[in-house]
Protein backbone atom coordinates (compact mmCIF):
# COMPACT_ATOMS: atom_id res chain seq x y z
CA UNK A 1 0.00 0.00 0.00
CA UNK A 2 1.21 3.53 -0.42
CA UNK A 3 1.01 5.44 3.08
CA UNK A 4 1.76 9.60 4.28
CA UNK A 5 3.03 9.39 7.54
CA UNK A 6 2.99 12.89 8.81
CA UNK A 7 4.49 14.07 11.70
CA UNK A 8 7.80 12.80 12.35
CA UNK A 9 9.23 12.52 15.73
CA UNK A 10 9.13 9.60 17.85
CA UNK A 11 5.67 7.89 16.71
CA UNK A 12 6.05 8.80 13.02
CA UNK A 13 9.68 7.90 12.70
CA UNK A 14 9.12 4.52 14.38
CA UNK A 15 5.71 4.22 12.32
CA UNK A 16 6.91 5.31 8.56
CA UNK A 17 9.96 2.12 9.05
CA UNK A 18 7.78 0.39 10.56
CA UNK A 19 5.65 0.27 7.58
CA UNK A 20 8.12 0.43 5.05
CA UNK A 21 9.97 -2.93 6.25
CA UNK A 22 6.87 -4.77 6.23
CA UNK A 23 6.98 -3.68 2.54
CA UNK A 24 4.64 -0.83 1.88
CA UNK A 25 5.18 2.16 0.30
CA UNK A 26 6.23 4.36 2.83
CA UNK A 27 6.22 8.58 2.84
CA UNK A 28 7.61 10.24 5.71
CA UNK A 29 6.35 13.90 5.86
CA UNK A 30 6.62 17.04 8.00
CA UNK A 31 6.95 20.96 7.30
CA UNK A 32 10.17 20.76 9.12
CA UNK A 33 12.73 20.94 6.08
CA UNK A 34 15.87 21.21 8.27
CA UNK A 35 14.30 17.14 10.19
CA UNK A 36 12.88 16.06 6.86
CA UNK A 37 17.15 17.04 5.38
CA UNK A 38 18.40 14.93 8.53
CA UNK A 39 16.00 12.03 8.06
CA UNK A 40 16.99 11.49 4.14
CA UNK A 41 20.63 11.21 5.52
CA UNK A 42 19.35 8.30 8.08
CA UNK A 43 19.56 10.90 11.21
CA UNK A 44 16.97 10.69 13.64
CA UNK A 45 15.13 13.10 16.11
CA UNK A 46 15.24 10.51 18.74
CA UNK A 47 16.65 7.87 20.08
CA UNK A 48 14.76 4.43 20.00
CA UNK A 49 16.81 0.70 19.85
CA UNK A 50 17.28 -0.15 16.20
CA UNK A 51 14.91 2.18 14.89
CA UNK A 52 18.23 3.98 12.69
CA UNK A 53 19.03 0.64 11.40
CA UNK A 54 15.62 0.11 10.07
CA UNK A 55 14.66 3.74 8.53
CA UNK A 56 18.66 3.47 6.71
CA UNK A 57 18.08 0.18 5.17
CA UNK A 58 14.46 1.26 3.90
CA UNK A 59 15.77 3.95 2.56
CA UNK A 60 18.10 2.36 0.78
CA UNK A 61 15.70 -0.13 -0.39
CA UNK A 62 13.46 2.76 -1.53
CA UNK A 63 10.54 1.20 0.23
CA UNK A 64 10.78 4.92 2.53
CA UNK A 65 11.11 8.51 1.56
CA UNK A 66 11.17 11.56 3.32
CA UNK A 67 9.84 14.96 1.75
CA UNK A 68 8.04 18.48 3.67
CA UNK A 69 5.58 18.65 0.57
CA UNK A 70 1.75 18.04 1.60
CA UNK A 71 1.34 17.49 -1.88
CA UNK A 72 2.76 14.04 -0.84
CA UNK A 73 -0.60 13.08 0.34
CA UNK A 74 -1.84 12.69 -3.16
CA UNK A 75 -3.04 9.24 -4.40
CA UNK A 76 -2.14 7.95 -1.03
CA UNK A 77 -4.27 5.18 0.05
CA UNK A 78 -4.03 5.94 3.69
CA UNK A 79 -2.73 8.88 5.53
CA UNK A 80 -1.85 8.39 9.13
CA UNK A 81 -1.72 11.32 11.11
CA UNK A 82 1.11 10.87 13.88
CA UNK A 83 2.36 14.43 15.12
CA UNK A 84 3.27 14.88 18.50
CA UNK A 85 0.63 17.04 20.34
CA UNK A 86 2.41 20.08 21.46
CA UNK A 87 1.39 21.12 25.27
CA UNK A 88 2.69 24.37 27.06
CA UNK A 89 4.29 24.36 30.15
CA UNK A 90 0.80 24.25 31.92
CA UNK A 91 -0.19 20.38 30.21
CA UNK A 92 -2.66 22.59 28.05
CA UNK A 93 -2.71 20.47 24.68
CA UNK A 94 -2.54 22.51 21.50
CA UNK A 95 -5.26 20.73 19.49
CA UNK A 96 -5.07 22.79 16.65
CA UNK A 97 -1.71 22.14 15.74
CA UNK A 98 -3.03 18.47 15.04
CA UNK A 99 -6.07 19.56 13.66
CA UNK A 100 -4.91 21.88 11.21
CA UNK A 101 -2.56 20.06 9.45
CA UNK A 102 -4.95 16.93 9.38
CA UNK A 103 -7.36 19.48 7.40
CA UNK A 104 -4.08 20.71 5.07
CA UNK A 105 -3.01 16.67 4.36
CA UNK A 106 -7.33 16.33 3.41
CA UNK A 107 -7.49 18.92 1.08
CA UNK A 108 -4.32 16.94 -0.91
CA UNK A 109 -6.34 13.03 -0.72
CA UNK A 110 -8.33 11.31 -3.07
CA UNK A 111 -11.78 11.10 -2.66
CA UNK A 112 -11.95 7.77 -0.50
CA UNK A 113 -8.65 7.61 0.90
CA UNK A 114 -8.53 7.11 4.43
CA UNK A 115 -6.78 9.66 7.07
CA UNK A 116 -6.05 7.73 10.14
CA UNK A 117 -5.21 9.94 13.59
CA UNK A 118 -3.02 8.27 16.14
CA UNK A 119 -1.83 11.86 17.32
CA UNK A 120 -3.49 12.10 20.90
CA UNK A 121 -6.77 14.37 20.60
CA UNK A 122 -9.57 14.59 22.88
CA UNK A 123 -12.86 12.81 21.92
CA UNK A 124 -15.06 14.37 19.09
CA UNK A 125 -11.85 15.69 17.58
CA UNK A 126 -12.41 13.14 14.17
CA UNK A 127 -16.08 13.95 14.23
CA UNK A 128 -14.94 17.67 13.90
CA UNK A 129 -12.84 16.79 10.76
CA UNK A 130 -15.98 15.02 9.40
CA UNK A 131 -17.66 17.84 9.87
CA UNK A 132 -14.89 20.23 7.95
CA UNK A 133 -14.07 17.77 5.40
CA UNK A 134 -17.13 17.22 4.58
CA UNK A 135 -17.15 13.68 3.76
CA UNK A 136 -14.68 13.25 0.29
CA UNK A 137 -12.10 11.24 2.53
CA UNK A 138 -12.60 8.40 5.20
CA UNK A 139 -11.58 9.44 8.69
CA UNK A 140 -10.29 6.99 11.07
CA UNK A 141 -8.82 7.08 14.51
CA UNK A 142 -6.15 4.54 16.03
CA UNK A 143 -4.89 5.78 19.70
CA UNK A 144 -0.58 5.82 19.93
CA UNK A 145 0.48 2.20 21.71
CA UNK A 146 3.73 3.10 21.46
CA UNK A 147 6.70 2.88 24.55
CA UNK A 148 9.86 4.42 24.75
CA UNK A 149 12.69 2.35 24.34
CA UNK A 150 10.00 -0.76 23.19
CA UNK A 151 8.49 1.07 20.34
CA UNK A 152 9.42 -1.28 17.73
CA UNK A 153 8.86 -4.72 18.85
CA UNK A 154 5.35 -2.91 20.38
CA UNK A 155 4.74 -1.86 16.76
CA UNK A 156 5.48 -5.32 15.09
CA UNK A 157 4.22 -7.26 17.71
CA UNK A 158 1.54 -5.43 19.45
CA UNK A 159 -0.90 -7.29 22.01
CA UNK A 160 -3.57 -5.92 20.22
CA UNK A 161 -4.47 -2.62 17.82
CA UNK A 162 -7.42 -0.50 18.76
CA UNK A 163 -9.34 1.05 15.56
CA UNK A 164 -12.17 3.22 15.33
CA UNK A 165 -13.80 3.51 12.11
CA UNK A 166 -17.37 4.13 10.38
CA UNK A 167 -18.11 1.98 8.20
CA UNK A 168 -17.05 -1.58 6.65
CA UNK A 169 -15.06 -0.11 3.61
CA UNK A 170 -12.80 1.99 6.13
CA UNK A 171 -11.89 -0.78 8.14
CA UNK A 172 -10.96 -3.03 4.59
CA UNK A 173 -8.60 -0.67 4.08
CA UNK A 174 -7.11 -0.50 7.28
CA UNK A 175 -6.99 -4.24 7.69
CA UNK A 176 -4.39 -4.11 4.43
CA UNK A 177 -2.31 -1.75 6.73
CA UNK A 178 -2.15 -3.93 9.25
CA UNK A 179 -1.72 -6.91 7.38
CA UNK A 180 1.80 -7.78 7.62
CA UNK A 181 1.74 -7.62 11.52
CA UNK A 182 -1.14 -9.59 12.07
CA UNK A 183 -1.90 -8.20 15.44
CA UNK A 184 -5.74 -8.83 16.53
CA UNK A 185 -7.55 -6.11 16.41
CA UNK A 186 -10.06 -4.26 18.06
CA UNK A 187 -12.58 -2.52 16.00
CA UNK A 188 -15.16 -0.43 17.22
CA UNK A 189 -16.73 3.04 16.45
CA UNK A 190 -14.69 5.92 16.38
CA UNK A 191 -15.48 7.99 19.85
CA UNK A 192 -14.93 4.69 21.99
CA UNK A 193 -11.27 4.33 20.23
CA UNK A 194 -11.01 8.10 21.05
CA UNK A 195 -11.95 7.37 25.20
CA UNK A 196 -9.93 4.30 24.98
CA UNK A 197 -6.70 6.45 24.89
CA UNK A 198 -7.80 8.59 27.72
CA UNK A 199 -9.20 6.11 29.84
CA UNK A 200 -5.66 3.68 29.55
CA UNK A 201 -3.55 7.14 30.36
CA UNK A 202 -6.10 7.49 33.39
CA UNK A 203 -5.92 3.97 34.57
CA UNK A 204 -1.84 3.52 34.33
CA UNK A 205 -1.44 7.30 35.91
CA UNK A 206 -3.94 6.18 38.91
CA UNK A 207 -2.27 2.55 38.87
CA UNK A 208 1.15 4.28 39.78
CA UNK A 209 -0.40 6.81 41.85
CA UNK A 210 -1.61 3.50 44.00
CA UNK A 211 1.58 1.73 44.34
CA UNK A 212 3.00 4.85 45.82
CA UNK A 213 0.65 5.37 48.46
CA UNK A 214 1.17 1.87 49.51
CA UNK A 215 4.54 2.17 49.42
CA UNK A 216 4.13 5.13 52.09
CA UNK A 217 2.27 2.45 54.06
CA UNK A 218 4.84 -0.11 53.83
CA UNK A 219 7.17 2.21 55.05
CA UNK A 220 4.71 3.03 58.34
CA UNK A 221 4.27 -0.77 58.85
CA UNK A 222 7.23 -2.39 58.46
CA UNK A 223 5.71 -4.26 55.11
CA UNK A 224 8.48 -4.15 51.94
CA UNK A 225 6.82 -2.34 48.40
CA UNK A 226 8.82 -5.01 46.11
CA UNK A 227 6.95 -7.71 48.07
CA UNK A 228 3.45 -5.90 48.15
CA UNK A 229 4.11 -5.54 44.15
CA UNK A 230 4.74 -9.34 43.53
CA UNK A 231 1.65 -10.37 45.38
CA UNK A 232 -0.42 -7.95 43.13
CA UNK A 233 1.57 -9.17 40.23
CA UNK A 234 0.93 -12.84 40.63
CA UNK A 235 -2.70 -12.38 41.18
CA UNK A 236 -4.09 -13.17 37.53
CA UNK A 237 -6.95 -10.25 37.97
CA UNK A 238 -4.33 -7.59 37.99
CA UNK A 239 -1.08 -9.40 35.80
CA UNK A 240 2.96 -9.01 35.85
CA UNK A 241 2.55 -6.21 33.52
CA UNK A 242 0.33 -3.77 35.88
CA UNK A 243 1.96 -0.49 36.53
CA UNK A 244 3.15 -1.40 39.86
CA UNK A 245 6.03 -0.29 40.73
CA UNK A 246 6.76 2.19 43.99
CA UNK A 247 8.95 5.37 42.73
CA UNK A 248 7.77 6.56 39.03
CA UNK A 249 6.74 9.78 40.62
CA UNK A 250 9.93 10.17 42.45
CA UNK A 251 10.72 14.32 42.20
CA UNK A 252 9.39 17.40 43.35
CA UNK A 253 7.47 17.19 47.15
CA UNK A 254 8.72 13.00 47.25
CA UNK A 255 11.88 13.82 47.13
CA UNK A 256 11.83 16.99 49.22
CA UNK A 257 10.51 14.49 52.09
CA UNK A 258 13.75 12.10 51.90
CA UNK A 259 16.53 14.76 51.43
CA UNK A 260 14.58 16.50 54.23
CA UNK A 261 15.46 13.29 56.47
CA UNK A 262 19.19 13.88 55.78
CA UNK A 263 20.04 17.39 54.73
CA UNK A 264 17.77 20.32 56.95
CA UNK A 265 19.20 22.36 53.84
CA UNK A 266 20.07 21.62 50.15
CA UNK A 267 21.75 25.35 49.73
CA UNK A 268 25.64 25.02 48.70
CA UNK A 269 24.94 20.93 48.35
CA UNK A 270 26.12 19.07 45.14
CA UNK A 271 24.17 16.24 43.99
CA UNK A 272 24.47 14.16 41.81
CA UNK A 273 21.69 12.79 39.13
CA UNK A 274 21.94 9.59 37.43
CA UNK A 275 19.75 9.33 34.44
CA UNK A 276 17.84 12.46 33.02
CA UNK A 277 15.49 10.22 30.25
CA UNK A 278 12.01 10.12 30.78
CA UNK A 279 12.46 6.33 30.04
CA UNK A 280 15.85 4.49 29.53
CA UNK A 281 17.40 3.71 26.22
CA UNK A 282 15.84 7.23 24.82
CA UNK A 283 17.01 10.50 24.63
CA UNK A 284 13.56 12.37 25.39
CA UNK A 285 13.74 14.95 28.39
CA UNK A 286 9.96 15.69 27.87
CA UNK A 287 7.65 15.09 31.22
CA UNK A 288 10.74 13.54 32.63
CA UNK A 289 10.51 12.94 36.19
CA UNK A 290 14.59 13.07 36.73
CA UNK A 291 14.39 16.56 34.79
CA UNK A 292 11.80 17.37 37.37
CA UNK A 293 14.03 16.64 40.07
CA UNK A 294 16.95 18.21 38.94
CA UNK A 295 14.83 21.40 38.38
CA UNK A 296 13.75 21.42 42.02
CA UNK A 297 17.38 20.52 43.34
CA UNK A 298 18.36 23.61 41.68
CA UNK A 299 15.54 25.85 42.98
CA UNK A 300 16.89 24.87 45.95
CA UNK A 301 20.08 25.50 46.04
CA UNK A 302 22.03 23.02 45.09
CA UNK A 303 24.15 22.61 42.40
CA UNK A 304 23.40 19.81 40.49
CA UNK A 305 25.95 17.35 38.33
CA UNK A 306 24.16 14.81 36.27
CA UNK A 307 25.06 11.94 33.78
CA UNK A 308 22.65 9.85 31.31
CA UNK A 309 24.12 7.29 28.84
CA UNK A 310 22.29 8.83 26.33
CA UNK A 311 22.55 12.73 26.58
CA UNK A 312 25.29 14.07 25.00
CA UNK A 313 24.18 17.84 24.91
CA UNK A 314 21.30 19.85 27.20
CA UNK A 315 19.35 21.95 25.91
CA UNK A 316 19.22 25.27 26.62
CA UNK A 317 16.68 25.43 28.84
CA UNK A 318 18.57 23.53 30.93
CA UNK A 319 21.72 24.44 30.72
CA UNK A 320 21.61 26.71 34.37
CA UNK A 321 20.06 24.21 36.09
CA UNK A 322 22.52 21.17 35.73
CA UNK A 323 26.15 20.16 34.74
CA UNK A 324 26.11 17.74 32.34
CA UNK A 325 29.06 15.33 33.35
CA UNK A 326 30.35 12.51 30.88
CA UNK A 327 30.41 10.07 33.05
CA UNK A 328 28.79 8.46 36.43
CA UNK A 329 32.62 9.18 38.47
CA UNK A 330 32.64 12.58 36.98
CA UNK A 331 28.59 13.25 38.26
CA UNK A 332 30.00 11.94 41.40
CA UNK A 333 32.98 13.88 42.08
CA UNK A 334 32.80 16.13 45.12
CA UNK A 335 28.89 15.40 45.50
CA UNK A 336 27.38 15.33 48.94
CA UNK A 337 24.67 12.46 47.67
CA UNK A 338 23.76 10.37 44.02
CA UNK A 339 20.13 10.35 43.34
CA UNK A 340 19.30 7.77 41.06
CA UNK A 341 16.44 8.33 38.56
CA UNK A 342 16.66 6.90 35.11
CA UNK A 343 17.04 3.11 35.66
CA UNK A 344 19.41 2.86 32.91
CA UNK A 345 21.19 -0.75 32.43
CA UNK A 346 24.63 1.11 32.49
CA UNK A 347 24.18 1.73 35.93
CA UNK A 348 23.92 -1.90 36.83
CA UNK A 349 27.72 -2.87 37.34
CA UNK A 350 27.82 0.70 38.84
CA UNK A 351 31.57 -0.10 41.03
CA UNK A 352 30.90 -0.05 44.96
CA UNK A 353 33.27 2.75 44.99
CA UNK A 354 31.70 4.84 43.11
CA UNK A 355 28.80 5.46 45.38
CA UNK A 356 30.24 7.19 48.58
CA UNK A 357 28.30 8.78 51.52
CA UNK A 358 24.60 9.07 50.74
CA UNK A 359 22.55 7.61 47.90
CA UNK A 360 18.75 7.88 46.96
CA UNK A 361 17.13 5.24 45.28
CA UNK A 362 13.64 5.76 44.96
CA UNK A 363 12.77 2.28 42.66
CA UNK A 364 15.58 0.25 44.37
CA UNK A 365 16.83 0.17 41.11
CA UNK A 366 20.31 -0.89 42.59
CA UNK A 367 19.68 -2.28 45.85
CA UNK A 368 21.33 -5.39 45.27
CA UNK A 369 23.95 -3.25 44.31
CA UNK A 370 24.00 -0.80 47.33
CA UNK A 371 22.37 -1.53 49.87
CA UNK A 372 24.49 -2.73 53.02
CA UNK A 373 27.70 -1.34 51.91
CA UNK A 374 29.79 0.11 54.66
CA UNK A 375 29.65 3.78 55.10
CA UNK A 376 26.89 4.55 53.20
CA UNK A 377 23.38 5.74 53.73
CA UNK A 378 20.68 4.17 51.47
CA UNK A 379 17.19 5.85 50.97
CA UNK A 380 14.43 4.33 48.92
CA UNK A 381 10.79 3.94 48.53
CA UNK A 382 8.22 1.73 50.01
CA UNK A 383 10.73 0.03 52.83
CA UNK A 384 10.93 1.53 57.08
CA UNK A 385 15.13 3.10 57.12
Amino acid sequence: MRIVVAGLWHLGTVTAGCLASAGHDVIGLDEDAALVARLRAGELPVAEPGLQEIVQAELASGRLRFSDSFAEAAGAEVVWVTYDTPVDDEDRADIEFVHTRALRLAEQMSEGAVLLVSSQMPVGSIARLEREIGGRVRVACSPENLRLGKALQVFRSPDRVVVGVRDAETRAILEGVWAPFAPRMEWMSVESAEMTKHAINSFLATSICFINEIATLCERTGADALEVERGLKSDLRIGPGSYLHAGGAFAGGTLARRMREVFPSLDGRTIAVLGLTYKPGTNTLRRSSAVEAAEYLHGQGARVQAFDPQISELPESLRDVMQLAASVPEALNGADAMVVMTPCPEFWDMRAEWARGIVFDAARFLEATLRGLPGLQYFSIGRAL
